[in-house]
């Protein structure tokens, strides 16, 4: 049976509008409240939030394709890129700085022509430490097929293969164009801009024009899609939405592996964006706590508790998995388990943690501040 790229009706991918449409409506909807939302924050907390959705946003386009990085390192190169005015920090990690450069770039040539440049440029601030890959910033080239394979040695199993590296060229060109051109077509009225998105991923990793890197950058590219018609950058992580049904990402990918009637596709997208949003709005709002946490007890909390804190807000907003402990925080600090105790027990006296269970149960979470 020929892959979707050997159809004769190659690249006009269709779908039941009927079937998408509420979907697209209540994103339109939800999306615009969140801009709201943000739009009316102070300005730190603005800058941490669209920080932290970019962090996040890098993170977890990575962690899908099971490459993992410092949250701490990506914020800072995050906030540095955004705000070197405002604060600069130190990052350790060089490929966390170059993703960290990648998500910037994204965001702020979200309104821009994709190009050619602009896809190799972030090729090779994603891998351009990579020394097993030869094409960095380039289309892949030579005669072995790409493919998607799973499966243990002479057991494998193909999913999918890509066209021959020879064709990338002038795919990609067709697919740029495309991208560029249907603007108008998705944008008006703007809430057709998630199936834009979702067709643009589907139609991206069909081609798979890179040696390594095209999930990541394919995601990229749908969160650009989304960010268009908005005049604002994407106010939500894509990567975030995907990650919590990791499955039922890649299974519905597969489905269009070898046809061009991609509706279900778009209905598990529009259903992405949409879980997106609902973690958006979770984000902005820990975000508000946090700055409320900070301004009630920053002058109490000395290196230890600060890092202890830290470390449960990086948890996002599905928070700190079972809470902090003592035996974490003697991890988190490198601190006795008595010194631990001292400073957990200071911490609830504060009003900062709050203490639950008991015994072996003990543990402790973040006031709620709302």
């Amino acid at each position: 049976m020929p892959y979707n790229w050997q159809l004769k009706d190659w690249p006009h991918f269709t779908f039941e509008r009927s079937a998408l449409e509420s979907k697209a409506v209540q994103y339109s909807s939800e999306v615009a409240y969140l801009i709201g939302r943000m739009s009316s924050l102070a300005d730190e907390v603005r800058y941490d939030m669209i920080a932290e959705n970019l962090a996040t946003e890098a993170m977890y386009n990575s962690a899908i394709e099971g490459v993992r990085y410092s949250s701490e390192d990506l914020k800072s190169s995050i906030l540095n890129g955004l705000y070197p005015e405002i604060r600069t920090r130190h990052v350790t990690d060089y490929r966390a700085d170059n993703l960290g450069k990648l998500m910037i770039d994204s965001r702020r040539t979200y309104e821009e022509f994709l190009t050619e440049d602009r896809l190799f440029y972030w090729h090779k601030l994603l891998l351009g430490h990579r020394k097993d890959i030869k094409e960095k910033g380039e289309w892949r080239v030579g005669e072995a097929p790409m493919q998607i394979v799973s499966g243990a040695y002479g057991k494998e199993k193909i999913h999918f293969e890509a066209p021959p590296s020879k064709r990338v060229p002038s795919e990609m060109s067709q697919f740029i164009n495309w991208f560029n051109d249907s603007k108008d077509q998705f944008v008006s009225p703007s809430f057709y801009a998630p199936i834009k998105a979702g067709l643009s991923h589907v139609y991206f990793e069909s081609i798979h024009p890179f040696e390594d890197g095209n999930g990541r950058i394919g995601r990229v590219i749908a969160e650009k899609a989304l960010a268009q018609p908005l005049g604002h950058a994407l106010p939500f992580s894509l990567s975030y939405a995907i990650i919590q049904k990791q499955n039922k990402y890649y299974d519905a990918l597969q489905e269009c592996n070898r046809k061009l009637d991609v509706t279900n596709w778009l209905t598990y997208f529009l259903d992405t964006c949409l879980l997106g949003l609902d973690l958006g709005r979770k984000t902005l709002d820990l975000t508000v706590s946090k700055a409320k946490f900070y301004q009630r007890f920053s002058d109490k909390l000395d290196a230890k508790h600060s890092k202890a804190i830290r470390k449960m807000f990086e948890a996002g907003p599905k928070g700190f998995e079972g809470g902090m402990t003592n035996k974490k925080y003697v991890r988190i600090n490198r601190v006795s388990h008595p010194t631990a105790a001292r400073d957990l027990t200071y911490l609830t006296i504060i009003g900062a943690l709050e203490r639950r269970g008991a015994g072996r149960s003990t543990h402790y979470v973040l006031v709620d501040m709302s």
